[in-house]
């Protein structure tokens, strides 16, 4: 997950470097990945450190990375 997360994130900072980005969009962008951030975080601790992982957290964090790449162009996905 948090190789998709990472290739997504990419996309969304470069879609907000081009000039004809819609601000609209961009100003979605950034909270939406930010939440999906923190929701992906706890689950790669866990990981590195052999913790189990819950399955509502794991749904969580798919389903915020899900509404973020949603907020992406579709030329950018």
């Amino acid at each position: 997950m948090s190789l998709s997360y990472s290739a997504a994130a990419q996309l969304a900072a470069d879609y907000e470097k081009n000039p004809a980005a819609d601000p609209a969009v961009v100003a979605k962008l950034k909270p939406a990945f930010q939440t999906a951030h923190d929701q992906i975080k706890p689950l790669d601790e866990a990981a590195r450190h052999g913790d189990p992982l819950a399955q509502a957290e794991i749904t969580a964090a798919q389903d915020a990375l899900a509404a973020a790449r949603k907020l992406l162009p579709a030329s950018t996905n």
